[in-house]
């Protein structure tokens, strides 16, 4: 049912404003492997999963060829607002100061508590706990 409407909704908007931008992003990945969310808040060796937890699930539209000069900047869902922001103003300044695509979690099991980075800024898994 959401696929069907997704794509009635896409072709509409396609056909309406065919210079549009149309942008389909989650938050995070799928979790998929885990039953359920709060499972992440355990410490994970899998790749699989670890991937899974934080995939970018992200689809773009772009009107036409010129984002190909914004793209490139675009590795994870971490810059997307900074990409997006610098493409529609034409303004390549807001990518002076793109953020590391690194993914962060809090760990509650199997590790002391805390805040750890589990996707270094190269897409590399580790398990790096931040220093306070």
């Amino acid at each position: 049912m959401a696929n069907s409407w997704l794509k009635k909704l896409i072709l509409f908007i396609a056909k309406e404003d065919p210079n549009g931008l149309i942008i389909l992003a989650a938050d995070h990945g799928g979790y998929v492997g885990l039953d359920y969310m709060k499972q992440s808040q355990t410490k994970q060796t899998d790749p699989l999963i670890i991937q899974s937890m934080f995939a970018s699930v992200l689809a773009i539209k772009w009107p036409d060829d010129s984002y190909t000069d914004f793209h490139k900047d675009l590795k994870s869902s971490v810059n997307l607002f900074r990409v997006l922001f610098s493409y529609l103003a034409d303004d390549k300044s807001y990518l002076n100061n793109l953020q590391e695509d690194k993914s962060y979690l809090v760990i509650r099991k199997g590790a002391p508590t805390g805040i750890y980075e589990f996707i270094d800024g190269h897409g590399n898994i580790v398990f790096k706990t931040l220093e306070e």
